[in-house]
């Protein structure tokens, strides 16, 4: 365990081979690089951290002298110097990352493989937790990943630059954009819970007699209706009508936009609308 408060940090849960590793970790070396720089076989480097053999007392001394820290705390794994504390904080840090990323890439081996560019996209790791990128989980297009990731994980939203709610709710904005019903459906079903939430919320305030904000109810016609809009304006040349057709029985409707009034459902286009999808059929 690290505790900075302490005046000796205990780092012998690892072995001595994982201590060289994670520490040419932190300093971002390959072994390539340690191995030319020092004047060592790179296969021989590869074998100390592995645990395979253990280097001499002349290299060792190299290997502390090059890496700024103790010849006691690359040997022994107990850091007491300043020097030694900070390596093992990073050391700790690096190793949680290196755990949490391992779980990560195993959650997404049943859906098929990811680039190492593509899993940059997908998450990152801040105060030793996975957070997920909404946006780019979404874009997969892939409704069972994003089950998985937001039931596991913390999502954010990198346009906003805030960390979302755990779990996640889908918003129909985010699955406009994947043009996929599975995602139309949850983010309908989040809301829906969310207007539970509330006047579940409202009940308890006034079973109290609190002087308190109701919380309003989404409207979720309204919801559906602008999400019908952006369907029809980005979608209607594709093979789109099952989408318009659920939006349409679950109350969505064409909106009409006014200059200097409040914009209106517009009963009109939305007939107009259902009469080409009956005739499409």
């Amino acid at each position: 365990m690290i505790n900075l408060n302490q005046q000796i940090i205990d780092l012998t849960e690892f072995s001595f081979g994982e201590r060289l590793a994670l520490i040419r970790g932190v300093k971002s070396k390959k072994q390539q690089e340690v191995a030319a720089d020092l004047n060592l076989s790179s296969k021989n480097l590869s074998k100390w951290e592995t645990g395979e053999s253990k280097p001499s007392m002349e290299d060792l001394e190299k290997l502390a002298n090059y890496y700024n820290i103790s010849l006691d705390f690359i040997i022994k794994g107990v850091a007491s110097s300043n020097e030694d504390k900070q390596m093992a904080t990073e050391m700790k840090k690096l190793s949680n990352a290196n755990s949490l990323t391992k779980e990560f890439n195993e959650v997404l081996k049943p859906f098929g493989r990811f680039s190492t560019e593509e899993k940059s996209k997908l998450y990152k790791i801040m105060n030793d937790e996975i957070y997920v990128n909404v946006r780019e989980t979404v874009a997969t297009g892939d409704i069972d990943l994003y089950k998985i990731l937001s039931s596991k994980y913390k999502m954010y939203d990198p346009t906003q630059n805030i960390q979302g709610s755990f779990p996640h709710k889908l918003t129909l904005d985010e699955a406009v954009e994947t043009n996929n019903l599975e995602f139309y459906k949850l983010a309908l079903g989040d809301l829906n819970e969310a207007n539970i939430a509330r006047e579940q919320y409202n009940e308890r305030m006034r079973a109290i007699h609190y002087n308190f904000n109701e919380q309003k109810p989404i409207n979720i016609q309204w919801e559906l209706s602008k999400t019908l809009e952006k369907v029809v304006e980005r979608y209607l040349n594709s093979d789109s009508d099952d989408l318009i057709q659920w939006l349409l029985d679950n109350g969505a409707c064409m909106i009409r936009h006014y200059i200097d009034y409040p914009d209106k459902l517009d009963m009109i286009q939305t007939s107009i609308i259902k009469r080409l999808i009956k005739n499409n059929k």
